[in-house]
């Protein structure tokens, strides 16, 4: 029984951590816009529970999607994932850095992105891509803006 205690005590220690690390994200909830000569980009986020962000990434060209993506975020116990679903494949990003600011995620076997990087700066949602493209290093800056 005391041991019974003490695994339940680090299971709920360990879903208190991860509630706390979704907590350090929540200003990405929301929707945040960019235009620019390659179309308007978004960014859709909302909680589908404590643990889950849902998300949809679209690029837009004179009024057709030209790019869609399915996204979410899930804070597990082992781990917290970044899930990119595109009609082609489907990426699974792990979360190296996390505060109230900023999230880091990284596959370096995905050439590009291999880390996405988002960060609120002044009230805007800051989203680095980078990776290899063709066998040369790239990085791709978007700047949203909340909608």
């Amino acid at each position: 029984m005391k041991h019974l205690l003490a695994f339940l005590a680090i299971l709920m220690a360990g879903s208190t951590v991860r509630v706390q690390q979704a907590h350090d994200l929540h200003w990405i909830i929301g929707t945040w816009q960019t235009v620019d000569p390659s179309g308007i980009t978004t960014e859709r986020w909302e909680m589908k529970d404590s643990t889950t962000f849902v998300g949809t990434g679209t690029v837009t060209q004179n009024g057709v999607v030209v790019f869609k993506e399915d996204l979410r975020i899930e804070f597990r116990e082992d781990a917290v994932t970044y899930v990119a679903v595109l009609t082609d494949r489907t990426a699974y990003f792990k979360l190296t850095e996390l505060d109230a600011g900023s999230a880091i995620f990284e596959d370096p076997e995905n050439s590009f992105p291999s880390k996405i990087v988002y960060r609120s700066i002044e009230g805007k949602m800051n989203i680095t891509l980078s990776g290899t493209e063709n066998g040369i290093p790239h990085d791709m800056d978007m700047i949203l803006s909340r909608r």
